[in-house]
């Protein structure tokens, strides 16, 4: 059962970023930086079991306020074009970034009250990828990842709704047939990764499997 919530305080935040960029002769960038959010009355989704009155015992969904939230970390990040190889190797291209969170806030008003991280917030997320754009081709093999994470609070640690860690691998591709005409593809989640909700104590609560898909067409540009 899902309810709604008209007494909701607005979450408000203070941040500090430190961030930093160095762009490389053969048209590349690395950039990082560290960051820091204390935020107030932050807003997230609980799950409790009703107690008394007529939903004795109901599974109850609703948008609540927690106490306030501290959020830091850091994020890496560096493309690159291979311009400095011979040949049709220059047309390879290379991108990565990296970033890595810790949160946590106390979750007032259950059973007792406990600190945890952030609902939804994924401790860790990273992509990659390697592309190659040249004689009128332009690729990109590009792999995802995160890290296990709160999805949902409930009363108890128990109870709480993780989502698993998931890597997924896509692939896009173009061909430029005639300066009007080009021929495009793409192929997701190679690897068929599935998404996987588990209660804290290990019990399972929803695997869904999507498969890999594509799609592929022409794709008409006009040039005035």
């Amino acid at each position: 059962m899902k309810i709604g919530n008209p007494l909701l305080d607005q979450a408000t935040s203070t941040n500090v970023d430190l961030l930093f960029e160095h762009y490389l002769k053969s048209l590349g960038l690395i950039s990082g930086g560290v960051f820091y959010k204390n935020i107030e009355n932050y807003i997230y989704e609980s799950i409790y079991t009703q107690v008394g009155g007529d939903f004795n015992g109901y599974q109850v969904t609703q948008t609540v306020n927690g106490a306030n939230a501290h959020v830091y970390g850091y994020e890496i990040a560096w493309q690159q074009q291979l311009t400095f190889l011979p040949g049709f190797l220059n047309g390879f291209g290379i991108y990565g970034n990296f970033t890595q969170i810790q949160s946590k806030f106390k979750v007032p008003g259950f059973v007792s009250e406990r600190t945890v991280r952030l609902p939804s917030m994924r401790p860790k997320v990273g992509n990659a990828s390697l592309s190659y754009e040249k004689y009128g081709f332009s690729g990109r093999i590009s792999l995802n990842f995160y890290e296990t994470f709160i999805s949902e609070l409930a009363d108890v640690q128990e109870n709480d709704l993780m989502e698993k860690g998931r890597t997924q691998l896509d692939f896009s591709a173009s061909q430029k047939i005639t300066k009007n005409f080009s021929l495009f593809m793409g192929i997701n989640n190679i690897t068929n990764a599935q998404i996987i909700l588990d209660y804290g104590d290990g019990r399972p609560n929803d695997h869904k499997y999507y498969s890999s898909w594509a799609n592929i067409g022409f794709k008409y540009t006009p040039i005035h």
